[in-house]
């Protein structure tokens, strides 16, 4: 029959089923006519090849053939896979699939739906079973409808002709599809299969974060995602099951789906995995397979949006080199350091680093404890901020060397904060500081800020040294009196900015030591005046174990310095804590029996009395005791 001649219907023919395709459609024709495919369509005159590749002229004579209606004409046509002869690829209703994604050299089905066909269906039973679209994409591997494993049989066809569904499934299907019933292997639902599906079906979801990519996009990178959730790096994806395939899908889609914030989910737990390795962190190694996928489809624009988001992570999180090639973009500066990166950068010993982003805060000493030198990272900004000026710096042995500052008074000048430590120690005891020279050169211009030059001093115009042990003044209080610019006068000796050639007027320092402060706090020897029983010694241990708060002051009489209690530290203890002395007051009996009603109350003593040499409990406990216990008549 000439190609332009009209088509009229076959005498048999079986209406079209949903999502039913071209190819199929014909098959079961043949079938129901008793002849097979490639008979049909040399009869008829429609070339194999176009019902093989799925024209859509083609598939207009296949439902002229059938008698069907405009509208199923149009059904046919939609779920036509269409071969593109550009690439190779497929297209299925709007959506296109990459090349291999539609089987034409297999037949799948699912045996339960070939069952329910033979039994739905009249005529030659090969004739009843019909062929669905998404049997025929490799990605969707089970039965959504009956939720087992597709099963895979040879297609049944000749040179570039279109695959037999029927005259397959009469052979691979029908003879033992009792066997293939009872073997069929269960399989889980499919969200992965089902979004493929509805995406076929022209249904998208706006909170699906794969909805706005191409869906043989979406595909690839859910299953590439899974891949690297669900096995190593190295992991030889060319060994995957059809069931492990199938795993790594509904894993890759269930983050993928929940969109950026789900894919960087996964990212960043591949990412705190890698941690726990050893050696130098990369792309591939870090995020698996996923990066091998996206590697490839740096020329394709469809695939901007994955490379992007992992191409973001990876910048955040992994402390790439500069010139790495991440994902068709090479890097042209480093956004992350190491610790060992930072250390050859910088020049700086490694444990220094460590200890410094301890005590910065920017790990704990636990997590730090945990983690090698090549997972501890930082910014480029906080390396240059932290870091990079320690390979400059100098220790505190140089300072007095160039400066003149005695040791005592360096570390003074230290804990006050008046010369920043780069390693964040000023107030850590015994810490080996170090310090940029501009900071020390900066401090030696502010001591000698106002500074008067002298040839020959007096006696009373003096060294710090010298003028602290006239006066009696703090150290701390001295320097902070001759740094903050509260002296009205000072003086220096020659031009150098040394320490010792710095002078300050004794008689100065003295009016400030007795104009300064009198004693504010509760000395040891009249802390028993506020807490009956407590003694001397007994608050000095008590300070000792941190219940007190203590500070150094001068006495404008006695010119010395004292330590004394806070009033509100002495004012705390009265109300959180009582003395055995004080409790026995309340409650009118010996000190031993005191001791035994607590004993009997279960009211424990709050501090050791091997170290306090008092009895003291918690106020609120031991008053209870008393108040609700018997009294001696």
């Amino acid at each position: 029959m000439p190609s332009h001649s009209p088509i009229q219907p076959l005498g048999w023919a079986h209406p079209l089923q949903k999502r039913e395709p071209a190819s199929g459609f014909a098959s079961r024709l043949a079938a129901l006519n008793g002849v097979d495919l490639p008979t049909l369509m040399v009869d008829m005159a429609i070339p194999q090849a176009d019902v093989f590749c799925g024209t859509e002229a083609a598939a207009r004579d296949i439902a002229a053939l059938g008698g069907l209606g405009a509208a199923d004409t149009d059904e046919l046509v939609r779920y036509t896979p269409l071969r593109l002869s550009a690439n190779g690829s497929t297209r299925v209703t709007t959506e296109h699939l990459d090349r291999g994604t539609v089987s034409r050299a297999f037949i799948r089905y699912c045996p339960h739906c070939i069952r329910e066909d033979i039994e739905t269906f009249k005529g030659p039973e090969a004739a009843r079973p019909w062929q669905r679209t998404e049997w025929l994409i490799e990605n969707i591997r089970s039965c959504r409808t009956h939720n087992v494993w597709l099963v895979r049989a040879a297609a049944s066809r000749g040179r570039s002709a279109a695959p037999d569904f029927a005259a397959t499934i009469s052979l691979a299907a029908l003879p033992n599809l009792d066997t293939l019933l009872r073997d069929a292997v269960a399989s889980p639902p499919s969200a992965f299969e089902d979004w493929i599906v509805a995406r076929l079906d022209g249904t998208r979801e706006p909170s699906n974060g794969l909805d706005d990519m191409p869906l043989r996009v979406g595909i690839d990178f859910c299953e590439a995602l899974g891949v690297s959730s669900l096995h190593p790096p190295r992991a030889g994806v060319g060994k995957l099951s059809v069931i492990e395939w199938a795993r790594a899908a509904e894993e890759g889609f269930g983050f993928a789906s929940g969109g950026e914030n789900g894919i960087e989910k996964l990212l960043s737990r591949l990412v705190e995995q890698q941690n726990m390795t050893r050696g130098q962190m990369g792309l591939f190694d870090t995020y698996g397979y996923v990066v091998r996928r996206l590697q490839r489809t740096k020329g394709d624009p469809d695939y901007q949006k994955p490379r992007s988001v992992l191409r973001r992570h990876a910048l955040e999180a992994i402390p790439l080199a500069p010139g790495t090639d991440v994902l068709g973009e090479i890097l042209d500066r480093r956004r992350l350091h190491t610790i060992h990166t930072a250390s050859l950068e910088a020049g700086v010993n490694v444990r220094a680093i460590r200890t410094l982003l301890v005590r910065k805060g920017l790990y704990t000493a636990d997590e730090a404890a945990d983690l090698t030198n090549h997972r501890i990272k930082l910014s480029v900004e906080e390396f240059e901020r932290e870091i990079r000026r320690l390979g400059d710096a100098v220790n505190a042995e140089t300072v007095m060397q160039i400066t003149g500052i005695p040791r005592k008074h360096l570390t003074s000048l230290v804990s006050l904060e008046f010369l920043p430590s780069l390693t964040d120690s000023n107030n850590i005891e015994r810490a080996k500081h170090r310090f940029a020279r501009d900071d020390v050169d900066a401090l030696m211009e502010r001591l000698f800020n106002g500074a008067e030059p002298v040839t020959s001093p007096t006696s009373r115009q003096m060294t710090i040294q010298r003028a602290r042990l006239s006066a009696l003044a703090t150290l701390d209080d001295l320097l902070r009196w001759v740094h903050d610019g509260t002296l009205r006068w000072k003086g220096r000796l020659g031009n150098e900015l040394r320490y010792e050639n710095l002078l300050v007027n004794a008689d100065e320092i003295t009016s400030l030591v007795r104009s300064n402060r009198e004693i504010t706090g509760i000395h040891y020897d009249s802390v028993d005046q506020f807490i009956p029983g407590l003694r001397r010694t007994s608050a000095i241990s008590l300070a000792r174990q941190g219940a007190f708060e203590t500070v150094e002051e001068f006495g404008s009489r006695s010119r010395r310095a004292v330590s004394a209690l806070t009033p509100e530290s002495v004012q705390a203890f009265q109300e959180r804590y009582i003395t055995l002395v004080e409790l026995c007051r309340v409650g009118g009996f010996a000190p031993k029996r005191g001791v035994n009603r607590m004993r009997a109350a279960g009211v424990d003593p709050a501090f050791s009395y091997e170290t306090t040499l008092v009895m003291i409990y918690p106020r609120a406990a031991a008053l209870g005791a008393v108040l609700t216990g018997p009294r001696k008549s």
